[in-house]
């Protein structure tokens, strides 16, 4: 009988071709020495990805994902050279209109598949190579612990300053509780959970797609939020590139609800547990650093409100990668020696490349400053809501933002504006197709409740389309989490 080792090599690298994963490559790679030498030669190994990351359906906003990330590196570096042009560093004057208006050009195509195998460079396929083995990070923290409702913190999911307070110090308190072996790490009260310890290879490959998604989701809100935060651009203008963008991004689903769910999963596990977690890396800053900060002792005045600022901002400047670089500062910072592990200036200007003219050098509690804080604070709600992408009639509800009263107060009319989009669109999937009896409840009455214990345990209770429709089905006809 044939053995794999019998093949030439023209046919072993037609099979590398067919392969669905960049892991299955690496698997078979590692099979024997002839499998190895094909990978090993970087022309080879090269297309091989290439054709894999084209036709993977985990990889389908990969290509997306490259040119909002190269729009990310132009901003950045345009925004660099007029200021210095500005300043007088280097002559020339570069306007800034000349800048934005070509940005907001490149949004409104930004978001096109790619449909040429051609069109994946050398660096572009390394890239995703790169993504691909370095947010592995993110998959393993998930699995780490089963996660409830007490392990999630929303900007709009409290009542008054001391319900943040409670939430936020409850999640810190359970982390903590986990470290110290005092939680175990999956729920006594499921039993089910107990065999969750690992992804299979479609479970892996939804979780990077979803992921991808978020990120690149998170990456046009940064450029759109550079373009409402310069002023340069028109809202209507601006409104219709992030419509482009997600019609765009609608197209490459490939399981509409079940795609809709993982994305809310994910979407809620980095913003809503993984930054308000390792957000106090970011603590008591001077206010330069604004509204990447906020004051962590609570009981001073303008501290639950500058939490709140800072949940929100999250969302708008920081990606997984940077969530990622905040677990491990966080986590080395916490270990003898207890080193100092400072953020550069580079991951600085990376993520804030535009000054949010909030004063330098002055402490968060000082409270002769604490009305202008809040009044920029206010005007950067405004901004990361007005660049969110929204839903038509979110857009049409859109409410200013009303500054918090004396003491421990929160802006009011502050929504995530986000987890509302994609918790729509999951509805949106699921009522399409719904069949509507006498005795279901409304999904979106039922959702909220049953999601909140669900979410963790997704990837296996959702396996396909089918089974996510009718998992959400029982749950309208009030049967409840039983599995």
């Amino acid at each position: 009988m044939a053995v794999l080792t019998d093949l030439p090599v023209e046919l072993l690298v037609c099979v590398f071709h067919y392969l669905e994963s960049i892991d299955d490559v690496h698997y078979l790679g590692r099979v024997c020495k002839k499998t190895y030498g094909i990978i090993s030669q970087r022309s080879f190994y090269l297309e091989i990805i290439r054709t894999v990351i084209q036709y993977a359906p985990q990889h389908r906003y990969d290509y997306q994902l490259c040119n909002v990330l190269r729009l990310h590196h132009n901003v950045v570096n345009d925004l660099e050279r007029h200021y210095r042009t500005s300043l007088g560093v280097v002559p020339g004057t570069v306007p800034l209109y000349d800048f934005t208006s070509s940005w907001q050009q490149s949004l409104k195509s930004i978001t096109s598949s790619c449909s040429d195998l051609a069109a994946w460079s050398d660096n572009a396929v390394c890239d995703v190579l790169a993504r691909y083995q370095g947010i592995r990070i993110l998959e393993d923290v998930w699995l780490e612990r089963e996660l409830s409702e007490t392990d999630f913190v929303t900007v709009d999911g409290s009542s008054d300053a001391q319900q943040l307070e409670d939430r936020y110090f409850d999640l810190c308190d359970r982390n903590d509780q986990f470290a110290d072996g005092e939680l175990p790490p999956r729920n006594p009260q499921n039993p089910h959970t107990q065999s969750y310890i690992k992804f299979n290879s479609d479970q892996r490959g939804r979780f990077y797609a979803a992921l991808v998604y978020v990120w690149l989701l998170s990456e046009i809100q940064w450029v759109s939020t550079q373009l409402v935060q310069l002023g340069s651009v028109s809202m209507s203008g601006l409104v219709r590139s992030l419509e482009n963008c997600k019609n765009s991004m609608a197209k490459e689903q490939a399981s509409p609800l079940l795609d809709e769910l993982d994305r809310y999963a994910v979407f809620t596990f980095l913003y809503h547990h993984l930054f308000p977690l390792y957000a106090e890396f970011l603590a008591d800053q001077d206010s330069s650093q604004l509204p990447l900060t906020f004051d962590s002792d609570f009981n001073n005045h303008g501290a639950h409100w500058m939490l709140q600022l800072v949940l929100m901002a999250g969302q708008a400047y920081l990606q997984p990668p940077d969530l990622i670089d905040l677990l491990v500062r966080e986590k080395v910072s916490r270990r003898p020696p207890y080193p100092v592990v400072t953020l550069p200036r580079s991951s600085a200007i990376w993520r804030q490349p535009v000054s949010t003219l909030f004063p330098v050098g002055v402490s968060l509690c000082d409270e002769s400053y604490q009305q202008s804080f809040q009044i920029m604070s206010q005007y950067c709600l405004s901004v990361i809501c007005r660049s969110s992408i929204l839903s038509e009639r979110q857009r049409a509800v859109l409410r200013p933002i009303g500054l918090p009263a004396l003491g421990k107060g929160l802006f009011r009319v502050v929504a995530d504006y986000t987890r509302m989009y994609l918790s729509e669109r999951a509805m949106v999937a699921f009522e399409m197709h719904e069949s509507r009896r006498e005795d279901t409840r409304v999904v979106r009455t039922a959702f909220p409740r049953e999601w909140k214990h669900m979410q963790w345990s997704i990837w296996w209770w959702a396996n396909s389309e089918d089974k996510a429709r009718m998992k959400m089905e029982r749950w309208t006809l009030g049967a409840g989490r039983t599995l």
